[in-house]
């Protein structure tokens, strides 16, 4: 059939043109599939990163500041604007605690299970317990004053009639 078709053809050219046009089709056909598994990826992609930045209680400019860039530059990667580089990937994974697996397809297996929700806590607890004993009373001391402070509040608010709160 195709060279009958090749035979109809006026000039080698023609033929060369008729042979070019089903693979240019075909190549199209493929980038563009590609391209939008790209986008579905980088869609889902995120969306992993918001849920994971608000699960570990970051705002986008914390995390922004952490990994490097400008917070707009994070609202593109949440909305799937753009993708971030292999090195703000990583980073973005250390911080979150997930691996790069986790944070790119979604493997569940791969988040960290945290004793802290909030990130920023846990880091901050990891710093403190370098630090010597007694700067580590010190930081313990000021915690069971902000939480008795909190008990004593919350047993008051109870306390107190509802019309009143």
């Amino acid at each position: 059939m195709i060279s009958h078709m090749l035979l109809s053809c006026k000039s080698i050219s023609d033929s060369l043109r008729f042979l070019a046009v089903p693979r240019i089709i075909s190549w199209m056909a493929k980038r563009t599939s590609k391209a939008t598994a790209e986008n579905t990826l980088l869609k889902d992609f995120g969306a992993r990163l918001k849920r994971l930045r608000e699960k570990r209680g970051l705002s986008q400019a914390e995390l922004a500041e952490m990994i490097g860039v400008h917070k707009s530059h994070l609202l593109r990667y949440e909305h799937g604007q753009t993708s971030p580089t292999a090195e703000k990937i990583v980073a973005l994974a250390r911080i979150l605690r997930v691996t790069a697996d986790a944070l790119l397809r979604g493997d569940r297996k791969g988040e960290e299970r945290l004793e802290f929700e909030n990130v920023r806590l846990f880091e901050q607890m990891r710093l403190l317990d370098r630090l010597p004993r007694s700067e580590q009373q010190t930081v313990i001391d000021l915690i069971d004053a902000v939480l008795a402070r909190y008990e004593v509040q919350h047993v008051v608010d109870r306390r107190r009639p509802a019309a009143q709160r």
